[in-house]
């Protein structure tokens, strides 16, 4: 019984580390296939960085979507008058952040709306729903359009 016990755990040995062997050659293999790849452009055919100019490498924060699913334009009964925007959206994660930036026009006002991302941050890729306010602005006169990312949300008159 002794050697019936013996001679299965040297054959398990043999098995187990001729497994470990093959799956230590299977690894070698991937990371030598990944480290020897290279991008070439298909119009002139020359070879382009392995890695892609980042906003991060160009010394800005990465921005991405914001995925707006409602914009409610608010006009204060003031003189002037205020103009907020209510928003209802989600983040692509929890981590980033919101921010927006207002340009004015003589009759327009485009929103642009986006995400910031934080580059030191280690975060989970799930829609996060947010809601704030942004605001517009004040205004003596005018009728004015207000556009979020090019569409447009309603208007109003001062």
């Amino acid at each position: 019984m002794r050697n019936t016990t013996a001679l299965v755990l040297i054959a398990l040995s043999l098995v187990l580390g001729a497994c470990a062997e093959a799956a230590n050659d299977d690894v070698d293999n991937v990371v030598q296939a990944t480290s020897t790849t290279t991008t070439v452009a298909p119009d002139r055919g020359q070879d382009l960085p392995t890695d892609p100019v980042t906003p991060e490498a160009q010394g800005r924060p990465a921005t991405g979507p914001f995925f707006l699913d409602l914009a409610e334009l608010n006009v204060a009964e003031s003189f002037p008058i205020q103009v907020f925007v209510a928003i209802e959206g989600n983040q692509p994660t929890p981590c980033d952040e919101v921010d927006w930036i207002v340009t004015m026009g003589d009759d327009r006002i485009d929103i642009e709306l986006y995400t910031v991302a934080n580059p030191a941050a280690t975060c989970i890729a799930v829609l996060h729903p947010v809601s704030f306010t942004i605001p517009v602005g004040s205004f003596d006169s005018g009728q004015y359009t207000v556009y979020i990312n090019g569409d447009e949300i309603g208007y109003f008159e001062a």
